[in-house]
């Protein structure tokens, strides 16, 4: 099975995605019990694993610099509200994200999985995002500008 690594940060969201096998030798060299776990993190470097770059990526519905390629980030200005997808579908992905909000109360997200047609569609410039499973990625702050300017609760945020 081939191993990918892609470590990205948006202005608004940075993606660290990657898929790996389970193997049954890994489980038998070390029990959870055996070393505590104090930090988990994949650099690109450990053996099996790339870091994606500029070039594993397709502008869906943005303009040429709303995306930028900065060693192993992926920055964002956000401008217009738009789509980058891999070029090659990914499946069975593992997924670690820090991202750094520009804004008190930045929204952004990641798309996991979108339709084909809604990527078409946007490809053809008809709306904004595409149909399909998104981790959303608030800042702590979105709910007291949702309260604000929609004058009401925000309950749906946890």
């Amino acid at each position: 099975m081939k191993l990918i690594h892609i470590p990205t940060l948006c202005t608004l969201a940075a993606i660290t995605l990657g898929q790996a096998p389970l193997h049954a030798a890994d489980k038998a060299k070390t029990k959870p019990a055996d070393k505590p776990v104090t930090q988990a993190l994949i650099t690109g470097t450990e053996a099996g694993w790339r870091p994606m770059t500029k070039d594993d990526f397709v502008n869906v519905n943005c303009q040429d610099d709303t995306w930028s390629f900065e060693g192993n980030l992926i920055k964002c200005t956000g401008k217009p509200v738009g789509v980058i997808r891999t070029k090659k579908m990914i499946k069975n992905l593992e997924l670690v994200v820090e991202w750094k909000h520009k804004q008190y109360g930045g929204n952004s997200g990641v798309f996991l999985w979108a339709t084909p047609d809604s990527i078409k569609r946007l490809e053809e410039g008809k709306g904004r995002l595409p149909a399909g499973i998104e981790v959303q990625v608030l800042d702590l702050g979105y709910a007291e500008l949702y309260e604000k300017r929609h004058k009401k609760p925000s309950d749906w945020f946890t």
